[in-house]
């Protein structure tokens, strides 16, 4: 389709409302160039209140989805962990965990070095 026909449908589309972005999919152009060639039109109120609902609308979608991927991403991790926990701790027996319980209680620790864990005992005695 010659540019003319797609710069006249696009003006069509923003005529009635309808976003760039919707316009520049729509016809298979830049959202850059779907706005130059429909810059000049102004919209109604109610066009605007209207896009700016859908707007709100995908963005609450957007992080809705967003969310879920995380905490899908999660759980996948702690499953992960779990297995290869129980792959390496199988022989751990209740007086280890109580001896492991016991050390970490008495010790103090310190997360500095952001990729490290540190066991420290601040009293000298």
């Amino acid at each position: 389709m010659a540019k003319f026909e797609l710069r006249k449908q696009a003006r069509m589309l923003r005529f009635k409302g309808i976003s760039i972005r919707t316009i520049a999919k729509k016809l298979d152009v830049s959202k850059s160039t779907a706005s130059i060639w429909c810059n000049d039109i102004e919209l109604t109120v109610e066009q605007k209140k209207h896009l700016l609902e859908n707007a709100l609308e995908s963005g609450l979608k957007g992080r809705f989805s967003g969310a879920e991927a995380n905490k899908k991403k999660k759980v996948e991790s702690l499953r992960l962990c779990k297995e290869w926990s129980q792959e390496i701790l199988h022989d751990v027996n209740q007086r280890d965990l109580f001896i492991a319980g016991i050390a970490l209680y008495w010790a103090e620790g310190t997360k500095k070095g952001a990729k490290a864990f540190n066991f420290v005992n601040s009293d000298p005695v």
